[in-house]
């Protein structure tokens, strides 16, 4: 029983951390090196019918990407969840932390 509902766990998890990603791409390019991100885009795509597999290679390296990710996901979660059950955690003062201007609001366009 103990196993099934870490499964759930695992899975609603899973799931939240999908919607959150704005698209694939996004998800499996690098995002701090623009040269290999650009390598990357430009290699050729090939299409692959619904229902057929990927090759196995391919299929390993994406199931380790996302392993990693909502492993990394759940890891961040616990940790909110830490800081928020935390008795001396209070979101005023992190805001003022983050608002280093002092505006008393964020814009993230500056």
């Amino acid at each position: 029983m103990m196993e099934k509902s870490l499964i759930q766990s695992k899975n609603k998890i899973a799931i939240k951390f999908i919607k959150e990603i704005k698209s694939f791409l996004d998800a499996i390019l690098p995002r701090n090196n623009p040269k290999l991100r650009k390598i990357c885009a430009e290699r050729s795509t090939y299409y692959i019918a619904p229902y057929h597999k990927l090759p196995g290679n391919i299929e390993e390296f994406l199931s380790k990407i996302f392993k990693g990710m909502v492993e990394s996901y759940a890891i961040r979660e616990n940790l909110i969840n830490n800081l928020m059950n935390s008795k001396d955690f209070f979101i005023r003062d992190l805001f003022n932390e983050i608002d280093s201007n002092k505006k008393g609001f964020m814009n993230f366009s500056e």
